[in-house]
């Protein structure tokens, strides 16, 4: 029922499904309506989000742009569109045909034409009754409403079928509100309004061109979403296309240009067409793939067998055409005459234009924010749409196209792939739901595909294409089928495969690389390389490589053979054939590269085929590293040579996996733990001096002190009571033994200084002490303890634990304002290592255990100066409260630690390392400033809190190396870990809590920040004296 002779497509709408009246007797809906609904459905919720919201504003603007913007000739096509044909574009030949074919025999019994017309009559069954219910749903919510307006009428809810739910939003649908009403501020009941709802655009809006007085007639009771016009279009459009799909483009072209004329009079919205066109779309895909769908009334409500009526009509409706013209079809199609003045012919304007009216200016999603969508799970597959143009695997796509397509037999899948790679930009509001997916749709680029191939398309084995094939910019055609035409590569394409092609024309910036990995192309013809073509190999260790096996000539005008080698262990000299030619090579590439960094390239010509070379080249392997360290290892490795495993698994890598492969071998783990055992020495040298700084309990003094005592000078007023005053007297502490431990952990991170790894490390451990003040006011005492270090690098690459046990003396002595402090420590290390080495080929894990020594001697110098006039004092004599002293110490202080590390040897596999024994000497130098003062917290005991800042300074082997070998017996190489920062800042504070007269206990935090390096630790400390 092709529309003619001012035949409305409302008209059409009712013969294709029975009036509402014959249908109000049911509120059910069927099945297949509720699927569309379903589809449909994000339609409800757009006013509740801000580009929902976007997506109606520009929807309203849009309409009223492209109406008011119209030329004359629009606008006379749109007032015909209200009853014109699809048909027109298949050209003016085929499609003068058929209008005429339709005047003369359309009422001719078993015409073609007339089989053709009831086929598509029939197939808007199912779409007509879609629309109906579907503008009549969202509107109000029933699924049918009167055609005439009725007083007092009350639309009655539509029922979905068993098994079967309806969509909702909010409230949404009701009798009083509708998406447009709400989003364009109008209701139903306002004059000139749609009765139903979803009135529109030239009811909503003033500026509307209303050029077609009679564009609203029949309108006032059919609701604008979505456009049955539309629906109409594509419903036969899709049909018309796959009978002669030698004009699928053309009448896809005109379906659009029918569609967009809807907008244009002013009655449709962009939404109506983009949910017209989904719907129809859906709907056919459903009627042609489904079984539930085939010969089934319960679903579609009235039976329809659209595959055996269009494989009926198809073999008779061409023959018609073919008869008419006195030609094949696809000569007739492809004729000047049916070509000529064709509006519709198929053209990259066309495509544009087809294009451009999918998304219709609303807001839309990059393929970035929204790649495009394969179909969603359970629907229908549009592929079968395609059919007639490049077949099918499927029973349902053997039925429509039992022997392929136009352009031959693809598989379903490769099809597939064709529909997704040609989809347009995503509705913002839509994207992430099945009816994106269905608006996405290009079915005009789908069938124009292989002129422009974009996106990854990979044939199937089985697939035979009968057409020219070109790759676009950003195409990749992997042609593992067949091919019988020729595959001509553009810039920025890529053909591979290993299939055959009829011929090969690489253009300037295309790329021509055969396989999936490594594999052969076949060519049933000539291979062309142009200037500015690459022709990309990849070749591996055993001697396989890509090849072009053409049994026609080679002519080579260019171009750059481009080597992806891999890794592997390599011969000296390794040859791969690359191109085959049973007609001669012509010509020369103008140059060949690889990735490999000890590997260089070469050809040689024949007069048949192009050979590669793969040549171990002269440089040494230390040029391509990125770090003293890496440096270091390469060159050992390549000392090693051939036969080593370090060599042979580095020697065929590129050059950023020859990097990542000298980094991973660096073992400067080795080296960097030097630096976490010197910090850990730091901790243990502070307790101790911590320990004398703070004399024998929070606010004492070493010794004999000057404290203050308050008393009275009466001698010289008897009888007289005077007011007592601070007096200094000299006391002396009788407790002199003391035990004393503290406890604490710390964490701590040293940057990468760009050649050794990043470090992280966490510390913790305590510390026991005795002490005694012997004659003269010397105290001295010993110490000892336990640390525990982790380490680890970024990614836990390289990680480790290292133990200490020790033990030390110290001493020290006051003298007034002057304070000497000296210690001495030994500890004995036990650590445990292990790497995790991984490059290209190689997953090892190289473990060590090994022990070593700190020993350690240290010294400072302050000088107290007391604050607020008091002097520390020695205690507590007498009734009256002991005033405690502030004051604050510059201090001077220096430090030696040797460290010795054992020889040890890794266990593990190509990576493991054995390490040589070696000692580390530095020194440090701290100037700095103590303080400490007396709190009153209310706790009715004494208070103080401390502070220290300063300056250290470390010289010596601040760069701790590793002499490190592969193996017992490999060469040497020297591996530097993370430098001990030369300046650093040192700080302290705490807080000690007299909680008796011989008991202190007390928290502090200590920590050093340098340039690359900090630590930071808290502790706690107890004192008990005697």
């Amino acid at each position: 029922m092709d529309l003619k002779q001012g035949v409305s497509i409302i008209a059409v709408m009712v013969a294709a499904y029975g009036s509402t009246g014959a249908r109000a007797q049911t509120a059910t809906v069927t099945p297949a309506d509720t699927n569309i609904l379903n589809l449909l459905s994000p339609f409800l919720g757009l006013n509740a989000t801000e580009i929902g919201r976007q997506t109606l504003r520009d929807n309203l603007q849009q309409s009223i742009a492209t109406n008011n913007a119209a030329p004359p000739q629009q606008q006379k096509l749109a007032i015909s569109d209200k009853s014109g044909i699809v048909a027109e574009g298949l050209g003016p030949v085929l499609g003068g045909l058929h209008t005429a074919s339709l005047a003369r025999d359309a009422k001719a019994p078993n015409s073609p034409i007339r089989q053709v017309d009831e086929m598509m009559s029939k197939a808007l069954t199912l779409s007509a009754s879609a629309v109906t219910t579907t503008k009549n749903y969202f509107a109000n919510g029933a699924a049918i409403n009167p055609g005439t307006v009725t007083a007092g009428y009350v639309p009655v809810r539509a029922v979905a079928p068993p098994g079967y739910s309806l969509p909702t939003f909010g409230d949404l649908p009701n009798a009083k509100d509708s998406v447009y009403n709400l989003a364009y501020g109008v209701s139903n009941g306002q004059p000139g309004q749609n009765v139903y709802g979803n009135s529109r655009p030239l009811q909503v809006s003033s500026q509307i061109n209303r050029f077609d007085p009679t564009a609203i007639n029949s309108v006032a009771t059919s609701s604008a979403f979505p456009s049955g016009h539309t629906t109409y279009a594509y419903t036969y459009g899709t049909l018309f296309a796959m009978l002669v799909p030698e004009q699928f483009q053309g009448v896809l072209s005109r379906a659009a240009e029918f569609s967009k004329s809807r907008v244009v009079l002013g009655v449709h919205y962009p939404l109506d067409l983009a949910a017209g066109r989904s719907l129809s779309l859906y709907s056919l895909s459903q009627a042609l793939t489904n079984p539930l769908y085939i010969n089934n009334a319960a679903t579609t409500g009235t039976a329809l067998n659209l595959p055996s009526l269009f494989t009926a009509v198809q073999a008779p409706y061409r023959g018609s055409l073919a008869a008419q013209c006195g030609d094949t079809v696809a000569a007739c199609a492809a004729s000047a005459a049916n070509t000529a003045n064709n509006p519709y012919a198929a053209s990259a304007a066309n495509q544009a234009a087809y294009r451009q009216g999918l998304t219709f200016g609303l807001p839309t999603l990059t393929f970035a924010q929204a790649p495009r969508e394969a179909a969603p799970a359970g629907g229908p597959d549009p592929s079968i749409l395609l059919a007639t143009l490049y077949g099918g695997s499927t029973a349902a796509a053997r039925t429509i196209a039992p022997n392929g397509g136009l352009h031959g037999q693809l598989a379903t899948d490769t099809i597939q792939q064709i529909v997704v790679n040609t989809q347009t930009n995503a509705l913002a509001a839509l994207y992430g739901t099945p009816w994106s997916y269905w608006s996405r749709l290009d079915l005009y680029s789908a069938a124009g595909y292989f002129g422009n191939v974009t996106g990854t398309l990979r044939m199937d084995g089985t697939d035979r294409l009968t057409t020219n094939a070109t790759i676009g910019s950003g195409g990749a055609l992997y042609a593992n089928g067949t091919i019988t035409g020729l595959a001509t590569v553009g810039s920025g394409g890529l053909l591979g495969g290993t299939g055959t092609v009829g011929g090969v024309t690489a253009l300037s910036g295309g790329t021509v690389a055969p396989g999936n990995s490594i594999g052969t192309l076949s060519v049933a013809g000539n291979v062309a390389f142009a200037a500015g073509s690459t022709y990309q190999v990849e070749a591996n260790a055993a001697g396989r490589s890509d090849r072009i096996a053409a049994s026609g000539a080679a002519a080579l005008s260019g171009g750059t053979v481009q080597v992806l080698a891999a890794g592997g262990t390599y011969d000296p000299r390794t040859q791969y054939t690359i191109l085959d030619a049973a007609s001669g090579v012509s010509g020369q590439f103008a140059g060949v590269t690889a990735n490999l960094a000890f590997l260089s390239p070469s050809l040689r010509y024949r007069p048949n085929a192009v050979d590669l070379t793969l040549t171990r080249n002269d440089l040494a392997f230390a040029t391509v590293a990125q770090t003293r360290n890496q440096a270091a290892v390469a060159t050992a490795i390549q000392a090693g040579g051939a036969g080593t495993g370090s060599y042979d698994r580095t020697v065929g890598l590129t050059t950023p996996e020859a990097v990542g492969a000298f980094q991973a071998l660096t073992g400067d783990i080795h080296a960097s733990a030097i630096t976490a055992e010197f910090e850990t020495a730091f901790f243990v040298r502070e307790a101790i001096l911590g320990r004398m700084r703070r004399g024998a309990r929070p606010g004492d003094g070493e010794a004999t002190d000057y404290g203050r005592l308050p008393a009275a000078y009466t001698a010289d007023l008897p009888g007289r009571r005077a007011a007592p005053v601070p007096v200094p007297i000299r006391v002396l502490d009788p407790r002199v033994f003391g035990v004393w431990g503290q406890g604490f952990g710390s964490f701590g991170q040293a940057r990468s200084d760009g050649n050794a790894a990043s470090l992280s490390r966490q510390t913790s451990g305590f510390i026991l002490g005795a002490d005694a003040r012997v004659a003269g006011g010397v105290r001295f005492g010993l110490a000892g303890g336990y640390t525990v270090t982790n380490l680890d690098t970024a990614g836990r690459l390289q990680s480790g634990v290292i133990e200490s046990g020790f033990g030390g003396v110290y001493g020290g002595y006051e003298h007034g304002p002057v304070s000497l402090r000296l210690g001495a420590v030994y500890a004995d290390n036990a650590a445990r290592l292990r790497r995790t080495v991984l490059f290209a080929g190689v997953t090892d894990t190289a473990a060590a255990r090994t022990g070593g020594a700190t020993i350690q001697g240290f010294g400072e110098l302050g000088y107290k100066v007391f604050l607020g006039g008091g002097a520390p004092s020695g205690g507590e004599t007498g009734p009256a409260p002991v005033t405690t002293p502030s004051y604050i110490e510059p201090f001077v202080g220096g430090a030696y630690v040797s460290i010795r590390r054992d020889r040890f040897a890794e266990t593990g596999g190509v990576a493991a390392l054995t390490g040589f024994a070696r000692d580390y000497d530095l020194g440090t130098a701290t100037a700095g400033l103590r303080a400490q003062a007396s709190l009153d917290l209310g706790l009715g005991v004494p208070v103080s809190v401390h502070g220290l800042l300063g300056y250290r300074r470390a010289f010596g082997d601040v760069v701790p190396t590793a002499l490190l070998a592969f193996g017992a017996t490999g060469p040497t190489f020297l591996t530097a870990g993370i430098p001990i920062d030369r300046d650093a800042l040192v700080a302290e504070a705490g807080l000690d809590l007299r909680v008796s007269a011989n008991t202190t206990l007390g928290v502090a935090y200590t920590g050093q920040a340098g340039r690359r390096a900090e630590d930071h630790a808290v502790k706690g400390n107890f004192t008990y004296r005697f």
